[in-house]
């Protein structure tokens, strides 16, 4: 994960969303610290709702009806029509929460099932929750998950690779000191300020012996 300072202005304009308004979809590609942010914040903003839920989706569950949110919906969903469900997702949110908006967390929103998108549109239409979800850039989204910031339920935070100062600050925290700036500018240049590339390329300089701490 890169150090949080190197996304200071990004992990505040996600806070003052998710505290201000329904909350934030962050978009980007695969490995330059979204899920690293979205945790970051919600940490940062629990003491200010009712309670922090975290659901997961994955290429696996897809097939499965509601499947990315089972945890908050009772183990039988026989008979219960679909168009009922955001309610009693809503309700079970409301219990865990109390008297404060709960937090409901996506990660990797693109692999949401098609119903389980639905009802994350509808509750945020109805402002059953507040929202921090996160899509990978260059994945197909349904049309519900795209609906939560193109028709501005929810804001969208665009999460770019790491600038050269950025870079610099992973890899100061990662190697422990100021790092060179031409060593800076040849792995940002090689990761492509992708932290998670940087990260990478950082273990494997330090397993080669190609970079090393000089006296």
């Amino acid at each position: 994960m890169p150090p949080l300072a190197a996304r200071s202005t990004e992990r505040a304009e996600a806070v003052r969303c998710v505290r201000h308004g329904r909350g934030v979809v962050v978009v980007g590609e695969a490995g330059v610290g979204k899920t690293a942010l979205a945790t970051a914040v919600a940490e940062e903003v629990s003491g200010h709702v009712g309670a922090v839920l975290w659901t997961v989706a994955t290429a696996a569950a897809r097939p499965i009806p509601f499947g990315a949110l089972a945890p908050l919906l009772p183990a039988d969903l026989a008979g219960v029509h679909p168009a009922l469900v955001p309610n009693l997702v809503g309700r079970r949110l409301r219990e865990l929460a109390g008297d404060r908006p709960a937090l409901l967390v996506i990660d990797d929103a693109q692999l949401l099932d098609e119903h389980s998108a639905a009802a994350v549109l509808t509750l945020v239409t109805g402002r059953g929750c507040r929202v921090l979800a996160t899509v990978r850039a260059d994945s197909p989204v349904s049309d519900a998950v795209v609906a939560l910031w193109k028709d501005r339920l929810l804001d969208r935070l665009d999460l770019a690779p790491l600038d050269r100062a950025g870079v610099a600050a992973l890899l100061a925290d990662r190697l422990g000191g100021e790092v060179a700036a031409g060593t800076v500018e040849l792995l940002r240049e090689h990761s492509r300020g992708n932290p998670l590339y940087l990260t990478e390329l950082v273990r494997f300089g330090q397993g080669t012996g190609r970079l090393r701490r000089e006296a």
